[in-house]
């Protein structure tokens, strides 16, 4: 049984139909684990005549939910995670509008690859809310070019080339005469952690972000290349 599945058990009971609906309070709640959240939540599409925009959302919002919540470990893992740097809350907020952000169900999945990444503590909670900025700032289709081209050294300027300089995954770099862009230490990140996260032949053995610092060079595949600071 998915986590929205559950919370549709729970749509019935007293303690949801007697309890005081605050959409904003309920979602956070909900990205924070708790299928009582979701099941009031339920209780208000079902009363709530939802315009096109909110029905895209729940359609997103759900999609998150059931891919990130795979257990009650999960739950309770993300509910610790955002109360131990920062406001709980906020922090749920700040997550509830990337989800409402994001244009597509791609950059849904991408999502539950990042919190997936955060509950199992290969990232922390800065670095998961960047990639979360990443994802939903970035065109898919210049996301989709950096994942096939990301072991590039070097590339020739074009669209999508300037979509990801915008967004702070590439740089200019000087290839002999010609004027050449390579990926920064952020799109390395982004993919590993996100994008290509279920890639299992192009990252096998996934680790900390922060033990992949104490070396100057990394391993991805069968290409080195350099890093700093994140």
């Amino acid at each position: 049984m998915n986590f929205v599945d559950e919370g549709k058990l729970l749509v019935g009971s007293k303690e949801v139909q007697e309890a005081s609906l605050n959409i904003v309070v309920d979602a956070a709640e909900a990205v924070l684990g708790n299928p009582i959240a979701v099941a009031k939540l339920l209780l208000a599409v079902e009363k709530t005549p939802f315009f096109l925009q909110n029905q895209l959302f729940w359609v997103k919002f759900e999609a998150f939910l059931n891919g990130s919540f795979i257990d009650e470990e999960s739950r309770a893992k993300m509910a610790a995670v955002f109360a131990g740097k920062g406001d709980r809350e906020d922090n749920a907020v700040r997550l509830l509008a990337t989800i409402d952000k994001v244009d597509s169900m791609s950059k849904i999945k991408f999502l539950n690859n990042a919190t997936r990444c955060l509950l199992a503590g290969f990232i922390d909670l800065t670095q998961y809310f960047r990639i979360c900025r990443a994802i939903s700032d970035t065109l898919l289709e210049d996301l989709l070019f950096l994942r096939d081209h990301i072991k590039e050294e070097s590339i020739f300027y074009n669209e999508e080339v300037q979509g990801l300089i915008s967004s702070g995954l590439m740089y200019m770099s000087d290839l002999e005469e010609e004027t050449a862009y390579s990926f920064t230490p952020s799109a390395f990140i982004l993919d590993q952690y996100a994008i290509s996260y279920n890639d299992v032949d192009r990252y096998p053995n996934p680790t900390r972000i922060e033990e992949k610092k104490k070396l100057d060079v990394h391993y991805f595949g069968s290409d080195f290349y350099k890093v700093g600071e994140v």
